[in-house]
């Protein structure tokens, strides 16, 4: 996950875990892990307030790009990963996200 510095600072500091969503979310999934049953943590996580989450299948090597249930991506390892406005300026090609 990433939390910005400014998100962060909403942090109340009387609490001893988080009370602030990050804007970025990356879940990898397992062997036994199927997307279909992300959609409801996929669905929890734009209602906390996350801006993107990214879904990385080291099975079929993709990556799939939430922007919320209806604006979803696919890449595959030739396509390029963006951090879109909530990380301004970084850029990879998926497969790096699969190097070994």
């Amino acid at each position: 996950m990433y939390i910005s510095a400014a998100r962060l600072e909403r942090q109340s500091t009387a609490l001893t875990f988080f009370d602030v969503a990050p804007e970025l979310v990356v879940e990898v999934l397992a062997k036994d892990d199927m997307l279909a049953k992300l959609v409801d943590k996929i669905r929890e996580y734009f209602a906390a307030g996350v801006k993107l989450v990214w879904v990385v299948d080291p099975r079929a090597r993709r990556v799939h790009v939430y922007r919320s249930l209806v604006d979803r991506r696919e890449l595959t390892e030739a396509d390029t990963l963006s951090g879109d406005d909530v990380l301004p300026g970084f850029t990879a090609t998926a497969a790096r996200l699969f190097e070994e």
